[in-house]
């Protein structure tokens, strides 16, 4: 029952602390649901502060494209629906370039095969693992914690 105990105590904590971090550090979110970030590349942010639209801010927070509806990332772009036209974002050189039809977008670029996904979607592919690999390292830990817990023994 005492290791019980000490593994609760050392792994509540621990789980909630990693993932106050994760969302005021790493990858910003608001528990609320309202904001969500995550890095592109070069100090561009993809946030999203509603559940329908996304928008890409530079390191200063001037907005780049706004309201996007889907999009697909790749090493180095971003390519992308927003309310009235397509676009293809580099980040690397900070080049927008914008297209009216979707067979304009793929002849201006190398269009995956990938299916465009929303912001939010975008958001948690990109943050799951981390939450795994950090959840899984807050159970080790707190397992570790409650088997090597020193026990009285009666004196001999």
């Amino acid at each position: 029952m005492k290791r019980l105990l000490v593994f609760l105590l050392v792994f509540i904590p621990l789980l909630i602390g990693t993932q106050v971090y994760l969302d005021k550090k790493v990858f910003p979110y608001d528990w609320i649901g309202t904001y969500y970030e995550v890095p592109v590349a070069n100090g561009y942010r993809l946030v999203a502060t509603s559940v329908d639209y996304g928008t890409i801010i530079d390191t200063d927070g001037v907005t780049v494209v706004d309201h996007i509806d889907s999009i697909q990332v790749t090493d180095n772009a971003v390519i992308g629906v927003t309310a009235s036209q397509y676009f293809l974002f580099q980040p690397v050189t900070g080049a927008l370039s914008q297209y009216e039809t979707l067979a304009q977008l793929r002849q201006g670029c190398n269009l995956g095969t990938a299916p465009f996904k929303t912001v939010i979607d975008h958001y948690w592919q990109h943050r799951r693992w981390t939450d795994i690999l950090s959840s899984l390292a807050c159970l080790i830990i707190a397992l570790t914690c409650a088997y090597f817990i020193p026990s009285k023994r009666a004196p001999n």
